[in-house]
């Protein structure tokens, strides 16, 4: 079995929809991994008018791709659903939930994040939706030394910088709070210095 560092980050959430003659309740959502395969469960309850679940998956996070279709027991009672993705990207998987109801409309569960690959360094960002005003950017296996944060909308104006100084040749962990006021939108978070130039896109809600 090959040596791997898994990094996995599961959103908890539920989200329940009431609507006339449907709701639908996503109970619980996770991923791990073991020999290159993940292995995804969600449970569910009141699916009485869910005709199906499509799993999807993404490598960025914005993208997703139909990974499968899943017929819904359709029963009141709490489900339990998995599926095996034996085709993992190296480095993020993401992963979501698109629950069909008998209607045509659609629900769509949390996103969730699993790491696969061998030693990961750069920068980890959570949540990339951001919904509170503020986000948690972790630092993996940098170099020491003082390196430069900054937040731009996505028509390039800046919103923030910051200077962090990497005193650990190993992860640190800091909270960015947001300017109060930042207006919804996709950002790009620039963090650069000794030899290291990463941008990785956050959608403030």
């Amino acid at each position: 079995m090959k040596n791997s560092f898994i990094y996995l980050m599961a959103i908890a959430f539920s989200l329940t929809v009431n609507k006339l003659n449907a709701q639908v309740s996503f109970a619980g959502f996770d991923a791990n991994v073991s020999n290159n395969q993940a292995r995804i469960t969600w449970t569910t309850m009141n699916e009485t008018n869910v005709q199906a679940y499509e799993l999807q998956k993404s490598n960025d996070g914005f993208q997703f791709i139909k990974l499968s279709n899943i017929p819904s027991y359709n029963t009141s009672a709490p489900s339990e659903y998995s599926f095996i993705d034996i085709n993992l990207f190296n480095g993020n998987n993401f992963y979501r939930i698109k629950s069909i109801e008998k209607s045509g409309d659609a629900i769509y569960s949390g996103i969730i994040r699993l790491y696969n690959g061998s030693k990961q360094s750069g920068i980890t960002i959570t949540p990339t939706i951001v919904t509170t005003g503020s986000f948690n950017m972790q630092l993996n296996n940098l170099p020491k030394g003082k390196y430069q944060m900054a937040v731009y909308s996505d028509a390039g104006v800046p919103l923030l910088s910051r200077i962090i100084n990497n005193e650990v040749e190993g992860t640190i962990s800091q909270t960015i709070n947001l300017p109060s006021g930042t207006a919804r939108g996709l950002y790009f978070v620039r963090f650069y210095g000794t030899g290291t130039n990463i941008n990785q896109k956050i959608i403030v809600q």
